[in-house]
């Protein structure tokens, strides 16, 4: 057993190593270089708010949290998302401001339908978004990819840790076209 012990510790620990590293925040292009420059923004589906509840480990602790913040879940499926799903144009007349040329797109945005792309250069999308192109007649394609949103409570397996907060999760990023290279990249 302390073999086994000894060679998961060491798998672990390779396997976190291997790992991808996350997206770093990449800062907004300055806008007197985008002034030649189209950008058209799309957003993702806005998911539907939800409860969660961290820490609660095991499900009799999941039963319990939710048992005992079943009304605050009930409001959570009851509050709109409408407000979020306006950010779209609100960042639109924010850059416009600006001087940007900007456009907005009613199309929902899905990036999994893109194929990976080959480049391995930092500050490069995962998926290919120079086929988007014909698509898109633009330079720029800055997406609003909303993943999570409503509220949260931390648990110690019963026991409640924090008060309930409010949670929204996700990225902002712009992208070149011609280049397939992020321009922006906020979390």
């Amino acid at each position: 057993t302390k073999r086994l012990s000894i060679l998961a510790v060491i798998l672990s620990i390779l396997a976190g190593c291997a790992s991808a590293p996350p997206q770093q925040p990449v800062a907004f292009a300055k806008p007197e270089t985008l002034k030649n420059s189209s950008i058209t923004i799309v957003m993702t589906e806005v998911p539907e708010p939800t409860m969660t509840y961290p820490g609660a480990g095991c499900l009799l602790c999941i039963g319990v949290a939710a048992a005992a913040n079943s009304d605050l879940s009930s409001h959570v499926k009851t509050l709109p998302n409408a407000d979020l799903i306006k950010l779209k144009e609100e960042v639109a007349k924010s850059l416009s401001a600006k001087g940007m040329n900007v456009k907005t797109s009613d199309v929902q945005f899905v990036e999994k339908n893109l194929k990976k792309s080959k480049t391995k250069i930092p500050n490069s999308p995962k998926k290919d978004f120079t086929a988007l192109k014909s698509q898109y007649p633009t330079s720029h394609l800055l997406v609003i990819d909303v993943a999570r949103l409503g509220m949260s409570r931390n648990y110690a397996n019963y026991i409640p840790a924090t008060d309930p907060y409010v949670i929204v999760t996700g990225a902002a990023y712009m992208v070149n076209l011609e280049t397939n290279s992020y321009e922006w990249y906020v979390p």
